[in-house]
């Protein structure tokens, strides 16, 4: 769980880099070029550039000619405009780890408390999810959801992706917690072709309603 929430967190930031890279190429070539239409070209790939036929003139517009005599005239404003770019560039990545840190805490919080345990093992024994989607091999890194405990009691809803053998569903788990008892599942469904197929079963009925606690 660790490994593949740590994994899905710099692969969101790479493809983030990516991204911003193809969408600043405009800029990027002109910069490379040191075209003297530099800064118009800038203005031009931040204001339009998500409008595609905008980026498309930008990037157009950079591969053009160089007036070597402009080009050194705007140097020292194609300085500038790099200078606040890096400093702007360097606050979003620095803001998009601490995003990305404090998402990673909670998604890792969540999914390693024992409601989550409790809820991975009932999806795990439930017969009538085992029928649709075969044995569960494993389940998505993240669990998103809410967990409120408070003077020993609590409430849970989690969601969580599911891997059987057959298909792959996304299932929601509602449990509850009692003077400091172990998390009881009070509710279970997943998702299948648009449809909500329910688990849960009367406790007694059904041993995989009432999982064993998971510690």
């Amino acid at each position: 769980m660790l490994t593949g929430s740590i994994g899905g967190i710099i692969l969101l930031i790479v493809l983030g880099l990516l991204s911003l890279a193809v969408y600043f190429l405009p800029a990027i070539v002109a910069t490379i070029r040191r075209h003297h239409n530099f800064a118009a070209i800038f203005v031009l790939n931040i204001l339009v550039g998500w409008t595609f036929v905008g980026w498309v003139v930008a990037l157009v517009w950079s591969f053009t000619a160089v007036d070597e005599n402009k080009s050194a005239q705007t140097a020292g404003t194609r300085k500038i405009i790099l200078a606040v770019t890096g400093i702007v560039g360097a606050l979003v990545l620095i803001v998009a780890l601490f995003v990305g840190g404090i998402a990673f805490f909670v998604f890792h919080t969540i999914g390693s408390s024992d409601a989550a345990n409790t809820a991975r093992t009932y999806l795990r024994n439930n017969e009538t999810l085992k029928q649709d989607i075969g044995e569960v091999k494993d389940f998505g890194s993240f669990v998103t959801g809410n967990i409120n405990v408070s003077n020993g009691d609590g409430v849970a809803t989690l969601y969580l992706k599911v891997m059987g053998e057959k298909r792959n569903v996304n299932a929601r788990v509602d449990l509850l917690y009692r003077d400091n008892r172990a998390w009881r599942v009070t509710g279970a469904s997943y998702d299948r072709d648009g449809q909500t197929i329910d688990l849960i079963q009367a406790y007694g009925s059904d041993p995989s309603a009432s999982p064993s606690p998971v510690k």
